[in-house]
């Protein structure tokens, strides 16, 4: 009996063994390629939910087959390497943003922030976009680098799902993320990364939170393999969540994390800007309820806000293709009006 008991064990410890010989070189072969052939760009982060890598680089290419070279610094902006001395006499300006501001379907050149560098070149530019990211990880963000990068201005870009995102305690392809909760006395940031509602959207291997932050091989099987498998019912989960998400009282959420955000950057001594983004649809009809009402907070709270609605609307109607057909994003000629917008909107007295 005690040699059954003894050879079961020794064959339990084989096949632990063997799996986790097996799970070190998958992980090893996935690290490695991904270094030499598809970098990752983004890296999890214990406080913003993910952030980019720094040092790092990697073509893209865009809905019209352009080839695209995205840099990130070795503070993880898009872009060169900023000199942060002070030594300069020119206004620096931070632009906190989503993906619009990150901008990974144009050349740095061509974004908003690289067309405002060189429109008004009096200013010090510096592209803080991430992909997925809300304004509540924004108001995260410039709470952990703020003194850093030490702006003059603190540029907002809010894009049309801002609304909803600020109250998602998550991000499908990424991971748990802080969020707002409304309540009677105002609002309030959830800065602890919550895994319940993320965790309905990943592969529930053992120690699958940690193995999402750390492991290449379960991010690739998670991302490339499970989510796409499951493609249909995720969708579903998803919009079921948005659904619930807008009963969060999202533009009042809006308004108290522009005030956070508003208090935040005059306590570095910096002035708060604000730019909203409609979506091509409401782009192309000239209208949008969430810019008439986001721009009826920015009038209530006494903040200094644009938006893009009408110049966008303008350029469709001439003709120009300022969206991609299938990515939501701005092509390098919708970067080019916002860019133009944004800088009289910056120099206005």
């Amino acid at each position: 009996m005690a040699r059954r008991w003894t050879a079961g064990l020794k064959n339990v410890l084989v096949v632990i063994v063997s799996l986790s010989c097996v799970a070190v070189t998958l992980e090893v072969a996935t690290r490695v390629y991904s270094r030499f052939f598809f970098p990752r760009m983004m890296e999890m982060d214990d406080q913003l939910g993910w952030s980019h890598a720094r040092n790092r680089q990697k073509t893209f290419v865009n809905e019209a087959g352009e080839t695209i070279l995205v840099r990130q610094n070795s503070l993880g902006l898009r872009g060169p390497e900023y000199d942060l001395s002070g030594s300069s006499n020119s206004t620096r300006v931070v632009v906190l943003g989503d993906s619009f501001t990150e901008a990974v379907q144009v050349s740095e050149g061509d974004s908003f922030s690289g067309r405002l560098q060189v429109l008004r070149p009096e200013l010090q530019v510096l592209n803080a976009g991430v992909g997925g990211y809300s304004n509540v990880q924004e108001y995260v963000y410039l709470g952990l680098y703020g003194e850093l990068l030490d702006p003059d201005i603190v540029l907002v870009a809010v894009y049309d799902n801002d609304l909803v995102d600020n109250c998602l305690s998550y991000y499908p392809s990424f991971g748990p993320r802080p969020y707002a909760v409304a309540s009677t006395s105002g609002i309030e940031i959830v800065e602890e990364l919550r895994t319940d509602d993320f965790g309905r959207f990943v592969l529930r291997l053992p120690f699958w939170n940690q193995l999402n932050q750390h492991s290449y091989f379960y991010s690739f099987l998670n991302s490339r393999v499970y989510q796409q498998f499951r493609a249909e019912e995720m969708r579903a989960l998803n919009q079921a969540e948005l659904r619930r998400i807008e009963a969060c009282g999202q533009f009042e959420v809006m308004a108290g994390v522009l005030n956070l955000l508003d208090r935040r950057t005059r306590g570095l001594g910096a002035a708060l800007r604000a730019v909203y983004i409609p979506s091509a649809r409401d782009a192309s009809a000239g209208l949008s309820e969430a810019s008439d009402r986001f721009m009826a907070i920015c009038a209530r709270e006494g903040f200094r806000c644009l938006s893009l609605l009408e110049e966008l609307h303008a350029a469709i109607n001439g003709g120009t293709q300022v969206y991609f057909e299938r990515d939501i994003h701005w092509t390098a000629a919708g970067h080019a009006v916002a860019a133009v917008a944004i800088a009289d909107f910056l120099t206005a007295d």
